[in-house]
């Protein structure tokens, strides 16, 4: 058995090309190689928007126009420097936030949240330059990240010193405030019992 093989005509704008129509060049006439569309131009080259320089093989964009950057994509972006507050950047230039849970920045006074801006951060964070932070573990309020920087507890957990505590260290007794320092002669104490340093004795609840 043979196969026989019809060979067509590829565009007029082809040099060589895989099959007919004008995008199936391989090479443009003039041995230029076709971009990634298959397609040759009569003009030098047709560069994507707000491009000023593109690798003709790939159509990727290496240098854009003022004002604009490449992306990850090869795509020429408008820079995000050249758009004022309140805007985003786009393929287009630069465009109007609408979205307000969208935000990468918030104005003066407010503070991001899971890309929204607030006044307050909320339980369990605190505010750091405009954003709203984790507390460690167990804070309610705090005044940064670290364990000792706690203001207050979530629940069950008692406050002492900074830290939040599931009970009272020793020299302090529980209240609803937290932990409480016991008197300097008491080594640990409640509100109903004590236990003296050993060089004191209780007498009727004082210490002699």
């Amino acid at each position: 058995n043979f196969l026989f093989f019809r060979c067509g005509e590829c565009d007029s704008s082809c040099e060589t090309c895989l099959h007919d129509g004008t995008t199936g060049c391989v090479t443009c006439k003039g041995g230029i190689r076709a971009g990634s569309s298959g397609k040759c131009h009569n003009k030098s080259f047709e560069c994507p928007p707000h491009c000023v320089l593109c690798t003709l093989q790939e159509d990727i964009c290496t240098e854009c126009s003022a004002g604009y950057i490449i992306d990850i994509n090869g795509d020429c972006v408008i820079d995000e420097k050249s758009c004022k507050p309140g805007e985003y950047t786009t393929t287009n230039g630069c465009e109007p936030c609408e979205n307000l849970s969208n935000c990468t920045k918030c104005p003066p006074g407010l503070n991001i949240i899971n890309n929204t801006c607030v006044a307050f951060c909320g339980t369990g964070y605190f505010s750091d330059s405009g954003w709203c932070r984790p507390c460690a573990e167990h804070c309610a309020e705090c005044l940064g990240d670290r364990q000792d920087q706690c203001l207050s507890c979530v629940d069950e957990y008692k406050f002492a010193s900074g830290y939040c505590m599931e009970s009272c260290p020793g020299g302090t007794y529980k209240t609803q405030w937290g932990c409480l320092k016991c008197h300097h002669f008491c080594n640990e104490c409640s509100m109903q019992l004590s236990h003296p340093i050993s060089t004191y004795i209780m007498y009727n609840g004082n210490e002699n």
